[in-house]
Order: structure tokens, then sequence, then C-alpha cells
């Protein structure tokens, strides 16, 4: 069974450890962090993640950052989080173009700068990350960083609703039936509106416990 199977991977792992292997490490502090095959301790997690991240494993930044971002088994250190965000995403990590860009946006430890942000969420929105193009759309629909353009933002809006984000639905929907850099559509704004309220649903029982 799987508990077996991360008792065995942890075995491995620390194994691994022991002849001083960068991959390893991130891959423990993970079973550490989620309590597979191993106590959870995300002290420890945190102490894995960091040391494989200063030996420049980008996987381990991404983990360690968003333990910093979240305060999550380590004190919240939103300056130190962004560091290590932008680094692994110049690398080419997605989720953390996008995590960066909502950190330039919000001026989480860093500058406020819009603009840059646009590009971060622009860049990971290219390989297809949801989140980064509902960021993208919401920029554009506010003039935000970039001037507004609200036929792009409903561009983006819509390829984001398409991918089952709820809020780029609703959004959508909203264009649609004030005619909002789209033509008016009341008949594809309710289906746009029941497409969100039908994915809030699920999301609500897939999350009861």
């Amino acid at each position: 069974g799987r508990p077996a199977y991360h008792r065995e991977s942890a075995k491995h792992y620390k194994k691994a450890l022991d002849e001083g292997q960068i991959e390893a490490m991130n891959n423990y502090g993970a079973l550490l962090f989620k309590g597979e095959g191993v106590a959870m301790n995300k002290a420890e997690a945190a102490s894995y993640f960091k040391n494989a991240a200063d030996k420049g494993d980008l996987n381990a930044m991404y983990n360690y950052a968003l333990m910093l971002y979240n305060g999550d088994g380590v004190t919240v250190d939103k300056k130190e989080a962004a560091r290590y965000f932008k680094i692994t995403a110049d690398k080419g990590n997605i989720n953390a173009m996008n995590n960066y860009g909502v950190i330039l946006s919000k001026g989480d430890g860093v500058p406020v700068d819009k603009e840059e942000a646009f590009r971060y969420y622009s860049n990971a929105a290219k390989a297809g990350h949801v989140d980064a193009i509902y960021n993208m759309a919401l920029q554009l629909f506010k003039g935000e960083g970039v001037p507004v353009n609200k036929e792009e933002a409903a561009k983006y809006y819509k390829i984001a609703a398409d991918k089952e984000h709820i809020n780029a639905m609703i959004n959508f929907a909203v264009m649609l039936f004030n005619g909002d850099g789209v033509p008016v559509d009341k008949e594809e704004s309710a289906r746009y509106y029941n497409m969100a309220s039908n994915k809030r649903s699920l999301s609500n029982l897939n999350t009861m416990n």
C-alpha cells in the first residue's frame, strides 16, 4: 500500500542524503512536509528545502519559497520568499512566475511593480497557467501596469473560464451581460454564470470531510 511505499521512499532518500545527493534533500523534505513515510515535521522539512535550495536545487527553492510566503513551518518572510520565487521563475518554473507576479502586484516583500507583474503573468500564461491567464485579464480590465484593454481582458477571461477558473467565469459573464468589451449576450452570460455556480457546488462537495 501507499504508507509502505512512502516508508521505503523515505529510507531511499535518507540513504541518498547521507551520500550528499541534493535532489534527495528536496524529496526527503517533501516527505517530512507531508508526513509520508516519516513523522510530519515542517520545521525540519524547511531545513532540508533550504539546504537543497542553497545548493541550487530549483524545486527546493520553490518549496522553501512557498513555506516562507505562507509562514508554514517557518516564520513568514515575504522578502526572502520573493527572492526564491524570482530565481525559480527566471529559470522557467511557471508556478513561480505566477506567484512572483502576485508578489509584485501586491508589493509583498518587494516594491509594487504592476508592469513587471504583467510580464511574469504573461510568461506563465504562454505556458498555459490558468491563474496567470486570469491575472492578466484582471490587469487588462483595470489598466494596471498596462493600458486598459477590455477586449483583450474578455479574451483572457474566456480562456481562463473555459479552463474552469471560477472567478474568470463570473467576470466574463458580467462583461457579456453588460456588453463591456464584448457584444451583449445575455444567453451566453447566463451559461457562464451557471458554469461558475455548478463548479462552485462541486468544489464545495469535494472539500467536505
